[in-house]
């Protein structure tokens, strides 16, 4: 115990109280680590990687998420974008033609989807360049630690009020001292504020009017060299990541065999983000959900700034419904979400 530690007063949340679990989010994440930074998100850690550059290219797959090119461009990268398939796997071909050395090149774990062989052997070829695995939506896609760069995003799987990580088992990263820069908490509680009374009212007609004011929360996560709160690390080190992955990977397989063999299903990952349904009148079935009181979210909406090139990148989003499946519900949860998926589309005809 150090001298300025104050003793006495009210009681914090009791996370320093709890047992850290011996296979916890944090530590498997961090597991081999030469670089394991926090942020206050994913962004800030991309934000913070590219700014150890004098100048650099970032090559990003068309679909993504807008907060990865704006933090880039906002550290002064080129941001390129590449081509994808159907599948959403990158062109390969035209990477191949155009990348550089020093160039950093950027793939997506896509609904929790683990990297393909080809493109681990692709980059393999490609030493020349530095790849970046964005596994936001990715709580454990594998145990093969490919790429040069990790960035992971714990408010995408947990109920935790903020954090990012960029991770590295080949390469260290010194940043400049951050011990007088606050936390996003610390800054802004309202994203906690909004956890805590949504769980509080669960159930209960009020519910659901905390997701204003966490949308809003959302909006003021901007890049930023502050690291993620004690209360996210505390968080992360107590939460178990086997019994995650095994109560998504349940979940999904069960909610798959709820909807039944006449709903096409994009590839389901060893710890699934979400079950993908490919619909040509998707948004009238979240319309529809949402009715039943089943809330289904939109990836991505496009950014005036970067706008999509690809009929896949513009149209992937708005053809396909994603249907939460993760460690928060029960086998009956989604047995009564398939149910209520297969109801709206006979209504909808």
């Amino acid at each position: 115990m150090g001298p300025d530690k104050v003793i006495g007063g009210f009681h914090e949340f009791a996370i320093d109280e709890i047992a850290v679990s011996k296979h916890s989010v944090l530590r498997r994440w961090g597991q081999g680590a030469k670089t394991f930074h926090s942020f206050r998100n994913a962004s800030s850690a991309l934000h913070a990687l590219i700014k150890t550059r004098k100048s650099v290219r970032l090559f990003v797959p068309d679909y993504i998420c807008s907060s990865i090119p704006e933090a880039a461009a906002e550290a002064n990268a080129e941001v390129l974008f590449y081509r994808q398939s159907e599948n959403l796997e990158p062109d390969l071909n035209a990477l191949d033609q155009v990348l550089k050395p020093k160039d950093l090149v950027l793939v997506v774990c896509y609904f929790g989807r683990p990297t393909t062989q080809e493109l681990v052997e692709f980059a393999g070829r490609h030493r020349e360049v530095e790849w970046i695995e964005d596994r936001a939506q990715a709580l454990w896609p594998g145990d093969n630690i490919w790429s040069d760069w990790i960035l992971y995003s714990p408010r995408k799987l947990f109920g935790v009020p903020d954090g990012g990580f960029l991770f590295s088992s080949r390469h260290s990263l010194v940043l400049p001292d951050r011990s007088e820069v606050s936390d996003m908490v610390s800054q802004n509680p309202q994203s906690l504020i909004c956890r805590v009374g949504r769980l509080e009212s669960r159930g209960a007609p009020e519910e659901l009017d905390w997701h204003p004011s966490f949308s809003t929360s959302e909006n003021l996560q901007r890049t930023s060299m502050s690291p993620c709160s004690r209360l996210t690390l505390g968080m992360l080190d107590r939460i178990s990541i086997e019994q995650a992955v095994e109560r998504r990977s349940k979940n999904a397989s069960t909610l798959i065999d709820a909807l039944g063999d006449e709903f096409d299903v994009f590839d389901v990952s060893p710890a699934p983000f979400m079950v993908v349904v490919k619909a040509e009148n998707a948004d009238a079935i979240r319309h529809g959900l949402a009715d039943r009181k089943v809330f289904t979210p939109m990836y991505w909406p496009a950014s005036p700034s970067f706008p999509r090139q690809s009929r896949v990148a513009n149209t992937f989003g708005s053809s396909h419904v994603f249907l939460p499946c993760d460690q928060r519900y029960s086998i009956e949860d989604m047995v009564h979400l398939g149910e209520v998926y297969r109801q709206v589309c006979k209504a909808l005809g």
